[in-house]
């Protein structure tokens, strides 16, 4: 059996060499982000070359356990009011690095975005996204 070439990377399943780390690293700017972080990183890691694949088999599984379970703490239980504007620009951010900007979020001043290490979080050049 061989591992399956996939389009997608799950976050909670990701392996990868360090020279993957060092060259498309989890953005140390995208705040309270929850959708979209396997997507950025994904598109990242696809325009810098890399591929992902899945084993051919099951071999872990993840509880999802109700939002309201003390089992569970996430981020959005707790200030959320302030939060969540963290994460709308943080949003805003990924988009702009992902080329989106024109085309989702073109009513947003880009001037108004934190773009911080852009080049560093933005997309590679090997392939297109």
């Amino acid at each position: 059996p061989q591992p399956t070439l996939v389009p997608f990377l799950a976050a909670g399943f990701n392996f990868a060499s360090g020279k993957r780390v060092r060259e498309v690293p989890y953005d140390a700017h995208s705040l309270f982000l929850f959708d979209g972080e396997e997507t950025s990183l994904a598109v990242r890691a696809w325009t810098h070359g890399y591929d992902f694949y899945h084993p051919d088999r099951d071999v872990v599984s993840h509880l999802y356990i109700p939002n309201k379970s003390p089992l569970r703490p996430v981020f959005w239980t707790e200030d959320w009011a302030s939060r969540s504007r963290i994460q709308f620009w943080t949003m805003l951010r990924v988009n702009y690095l992902l080329g989106l900007h024109g085309l989702l979020d073109y009513w947003v001043n880009a001037s108004l975005l934190d773009l911080r290490d852009a080049r560093k979080y933005g997309l590679g050049t090997r392939r297109r996204a």
